[in-house]
């Protein structure tokens, strides 16, 4: 009908003003009162020269961080302490160890990224319906290939780690931050625990993928404590800045993290502008590349979290080591 049509072309027509409205605020907030304010919900991280952290950490301002996600998945088996020991000594010597945490079926904190074991070990079925004790003869490099023909690694003893075989190796390293991938609801108030226990709270990044195991580390992490943003962040930031809309959105965490080809050099600045720190990855490994990182790296992002670390350090070049405060 013609109300129908009518209906339609206002929709549209708001949405242009809206979109222009979202466009000129964002291009003018800092003369808009009710925009230029800090909307976050904290208070505003960035400081002249520096930045100051929500955890306490003082970062040379324009950092990268060379982050090794899983360890490394490409030169190793991914979530190991075999990785791990590679990624934190020379010539790697990573700032960042990115890892998962789920809990056995008796509760104890094992390093694995998958629900199930079948992928990564030679034992089949939920992690969740094993005892840690039934994990022991796990074989966690029994997938591992760099050419999917050959598994150099089978039979030769690596296992699942267990959280503190981690916590332990890097008590040696102590420029070397950890970021918690918690994949289990069950593992977030162990994992808290351990953290006050250790004393960690100064070396920690926290990170949820799924939005409500998120929710609850937002709810009850120390307020010192980095959180990393869910899934659901990856694309609606994207889309709300593409829009200019950006400035209508509280940030509930300090460091957004995004998928690496959705995340610009402004939307980079637009986040900055807000103290908000970016973490960046790719989905894929065939999109990890030194062409992504080197354009990474100009676009100012803070973090790089790659599943190939060596390659990564060649393109930063030497890592410039965190001081703590």
């Amino acid at each position: 009908t013609s109300m129908d049509w009518y209906m339609a072309l206002f929709s549209v027509l708001f949405l242009l003003i809206l979109v222009c409205v979202g466009r000129w605020l964002n291009d003018h907030r800092n003369i808009v009162p009710f925009v230029s304010k800090d909307i976050t919900g904290h208070r505003s991280f960035l400081r002249e020269g520096m930045v100051l952290t929500s955890a306490g950490h003082r970062i040379e301002n324009g950092l990268l961080w060379h982050a090794s996600h899983r360890g490394s998945a490409v030169s190793g088996p991914e979530n190991t302490i075999i990785g791990f020991q590679k990624c934190v000594e020379p010539p790697i010597s990573t700032q960042l160890l990115e890892f998962d945490v789920r809990v056995t079926k008796d509760k104890k904190l094992i390093l694995l990224h998958d629900a199930a074991l079948d992928r990564t070990t030679n034992i089949k079925g939920a992690v969740s319906s094993f005892l840690l004790e039934d994990l022991f003869s796990a074989d966690a490099g029994y997938h591992y290939s760099e050419d999917k023909i050959n598994f150099p690694l089978r039979g030769t003893g690596i296992t699942i780690p267990l959280l503190t075989d981690l916590l332990d190796i890097t008590q040696n390293h102590p420029n070397v931050y950890l970021m918690f991938d918690v994949k289990d609801i069950e593992a977030v108030e162990p994992v808290l625990e351990i953290i006050k226990q250790r004393k960690l709270e100064k070396r920690v990044v926290l990170g949820a993928v799924e939005e409500s195991i998120n929710k609850k580390l937002r709810q009850r992490k120390p307020q010192e404590i980095p959180l990393c943003s869910s899934w659901i962040l990856f694309f609606l930031v994207p889309i709300l800045h593409f829009f200019g809309l950006l400035w209508l959105f509280t940030f509930k965490h300090e460091i957004y993290l995004g998928i690496g080809m959705f995340t610009s050099p402004r939307l980079v600045k637009a986040l900055h502008t807000r103290g908000i720190r970016v973490a960046v990855f790719q989905p894929f490994i065939s999109w990890d590349t030194k062409e992504w990182h080197e354009t990474c790296k100009s676009a100012g992002t803070d973090f790089i979290i790659t599943d190939r670390p060596e390659a990564l350090r060649n393109t930063l070049g030497h890592p410039t080591h965190i001081k703590q405060h």
